[in-house]
């Protein structure tokens, strides 16, 4: 029981995290973008 919950509280981060980083990486993408398409 205490494995089990703790075990989902690690998926629960390590699923996340990865999310955040993806979400970063694509914002700078698109910021670039714009960048390239004002200047």
């Amino acid at each position: 029981m205490f494995y089990n919950g703790r075990d989902k509280t690690y998926l629960k981060a390590y699923i996340s995290m990865p999310r955040i980083d993806f979400e970063i990486k694509c914002g700078w993408e698109i910021l670039l973008l714009i960048i390239r398409l004002i200047s």
